[in-house]
């Protein structure tokens, strides 16, 4: 089937759901939204299997191959090509769809953990009156971040971008009729579009500077035309950063996830697990030849995303709120991503997006259905929940995800991928190992964190309320949450370090996105080499860093075990420090993140839009008004029709002449 089918099918069903809300019970209304984005991944697993085939020699058909097309070097990808959207002098944008090994693993994520949310939020929100509503937005949401994705060129990127950012406005604000929802939502398209307006300044930059804005041509413009380290590669490169760091809520531009939990909680998940933050990651690793011409610009993203990972952990230990512990959390493993993008680890960084996704959207379906019970938002009013006859199985699949976000060794895909990521720091020719100490600092709070998440609303002592008083969740709402547990432990199997057996076997993941990346990485020597040479240095360095990986994820969870199960008193004795209490609400204030942009840049512009709330040339306007008018009535007195009047003033101008020639 044709690759738009993967974009037309939500879109669909969103104008559908939109047109025939009223007209509808709420079981249609979920077959629907369900079924389109289960079709949609049917048809996406159907165009990515030739593109499986040629990763996977061994595996693949002479029918399979014939079904793609090839251009310079190995890249392989599937097109489609529908129409010429316009055409202005020399560039011409062009209404195409393009399904390479890149486009293929975010559009099989987007799909698969998006229809099990949709089959979560099926029975989540059965009880909301704008059930219809919902699911045309979500629809609409899978269907914007289908089309950022499978874009051939950056003007449907674009749209895509967009489109993203209105869904998440209209779902962030989905309950709307409470006011704290609606200014949560504006805050999010606020703050995004400053993203959005230094990604549209980068797509005219490259549009005018190469003439295209073609993926593939834009790539090989920049190489011909761009010298490494230039200005100008540097500039695009900032600009589309700017524009990854918005959409991904990375530092500075992070303030907006944490409020967007004000949406429901298949909202929550969808955006964190699967679009809207994943998109400024994308886009970076779309445009990484970009990236790769500017050393400086790439330097900054592997800072900025070290420095957001560990802030973002600091305050998520000592936030509260059950779904803003992992808002901070998506902030801060999108910040691993952005480390790994930075250090040219472009499949390390893919390979975390893949694990994430499914861990978090499990974490945050888990919290979901711990408020739908308990109708509280606050860990520190729960406790002992894993032995209420209603969550023992949330309990159980949430450990999984709590497992996998801590990366505990061996059994957690967070394990392998960010492993990964590390280990990337130290190769060659990006290599910042000064990084790799402030992300293994930062994976000891993660796991700390995690397990805190996990301890003060499971284990422990029950503080909030009997069996009889909660509520058990539907079934519908524990089956995804089972499968997205089991992807959890299996897919950091694909991709497995060499010093584990990764050698032995096939590295999917690796292997997968190898066309992708391979002429940047035969360019640049990526991944030949580390900081230790080659040989059997490298093979003890790289086990090293996973046992120390490892014993930081255990550390974490026995810490937490020690301080929030066996004697949790501690933090009382924390609670009545000054100094603790201090740190705290800093920490828990996003390091009072909107409180100095309050101070600096909201309050500043309302002082001058007071002053200015009467426009100063309107006012300027307005005096030469006055003078006129003025003028007009001293002269209109002077001509009163009376002849006396005319010979009185002949007579005082002729004495006032007189007078000053005798004065000279």
């Amino acid at each position: 089937m044709p690759i738009s089918m993967i974009i037309a099918v939500p879109l669909a069903s969103a104008i559908f759901l939109a047109l025939s809300a009223n007209h509808i019970n709420k079981k249609v209304t979920a077959s629907v939204a369900c079924a389109a984005v289960l079709a949609s991944w049917v048809v996406s697993v159907g165009n990515s299997l030739p593109l499986f085939l040629n990763a996977f020699p061994s595996l693949a058909s002479s029918e399979g191959s014939n079904a793609l097309e090839r251009t310079s070097g190995e890249v392989m990808f599937v097109s489609e090509h529908l129409y010429t959207w316009f055409a202005v002098d020399r560039l011409s944008i062009e209404l195409a769809f393009k399904l390479d090994a890149l486009g293929a693993l975010m559009v099989l994520v987007v799909t698969s953990v998006g229809f099990l949310i949709h089959l979560y939020a099926a029975a989540y929100m059965v009880d909301d009156t704008d059930y219809a509503r919902f699911f045309c937005y979500m629809n609409l949401f899978i269907a914007a971040m289908l089309t950022l994705v499978l874009a051939d060129n950056l003007v449907l990127l674009y749209l895509g971008w967009e489109g993203v950012g209105v869904c998440s406005y209209l779902l962030i604000g989905f309950w709307y009729q409470d006011p704290a929802n609606g200014a949560a939502a504006r805050k999010a398209f606020i703050i995004t579009r400053i993203g959005d307006a230094s990604l549209m300044i980068a797509i005219l930059f490259i549009a005018f500077e190469l003439g295209t804005l073609q993926f593939d041509e834009i790539a090989a413009e920049a190489l011909r035309s761009w010298p490494l380290g230039s200005s100008t590669a540097t500039i695009v490169s900032a600009l589309l950063l700017v524009g990854a760091l918005g959409k991904s809520a990375q530092l500075p531009l992070q303030t907006w996830l944490p409020d967007a939990m004000a949406g429901p909680t298949p909202v929550s998940a969808l955006l964190h697990a699967a679009t809207m933050v994943t998109a400024g990651v994308y886009l970076i690793a779309r445009t990484h030849e970009l990236f790769l011409l500017a050393p400086a610009v790439l330097g900054t993203v592997a800072t900025l995303g070290a420095l957001t990972a560990f802030f973002a952990a600091c305050t998520a230990l000592f936030e509260n709120d059950i779904k803003r512990v992992l808002a901070y959390s998506t902030i801060s493993q999108i910040g691993y991503m952005f480390v790994a993008l930075g250090v040219a680890g472009f499949t390390a960084a893919m390979f975390h997006f893949v694990a994430h996704a499914f861990f978090k959207a499990l974490l945050f379906l888990s919290a979901g259905n711990v408020t739908h019970c308990v109708q509280e938002t606050d860990i520190r009013r729960m406790g002992g929940l894993r032995r209420s006859r209603a969550l023992p199985g949330t309990a159980a699949v949430a450990a999984v995800g709590t497992a996998s976000l801590a990366g505990l060794p061996l059994i957690t895909s967070g394990f392998y991928s960010k492993d990964a990521i590390f280990w990337s720091t130290l190769q060659a020719p990006f290599a910042r190992p000064g990084l790799l100490l402030l992300l293994l600092v930062t994976a000891a709070l993660t796991s700390l964190y995690a397990f805190r998440w996990y301890f003060m609303i499971f284990s422990g002592p029950a503080s909030l309320a009997t069996d009889q008083e909660i509520n058990r969740p539907r079934d519908l709402m524990l089956y995804p949450l089972v499968v997205l547990a089991a992807v959890s432990l299996l897919v950091g199997f694909l991709e497995m370090p060499d010093t584990l057996g990764g050698d032995r076997w096939i590295k999917a993941i690796s292997e997968f996105l190898h066309p992708v990346f391979a002429s940047a990485e035969q360019r640049y020597g990526l991944g030949t080499s580390s900081v230790f040479g080659t040989g059997e240095q490298v093979h003890r360095a790289e086990l090293t860093l996973q046992a120390v990986s490892a014993a930081i994820a255990l550390l974490g969870l026995i810490m937490a075990y020690h301080w929030y199960v066996i004697r949790p008193s501690w933090k009382e004795r924390l609670a009545r420090s000054p100094i603790g209490r201090s740190i705290a609400k800093v920490l828990r204030s996003g390091w009072a993140a909107d409180e100095m942009y309050s101070m600096v840049i909201v309050t500043p512009y309302r002082t001058i839009t007071h002053w200015l709330r009467h426009d100063p040339v309107d006012d300027g306007l307005d005096m030469l008004v006055g003078s006129v008018r003025l003028s007009h009535y001293l002269l209109v007195l002077s001509q009163n029709g009376r002849i006396r009047t005319y010979a009185a003033g002949m007579v005082v101008g002729a004495s006032l002449l007189f007078l000053s020639w005798l004065w000279s």
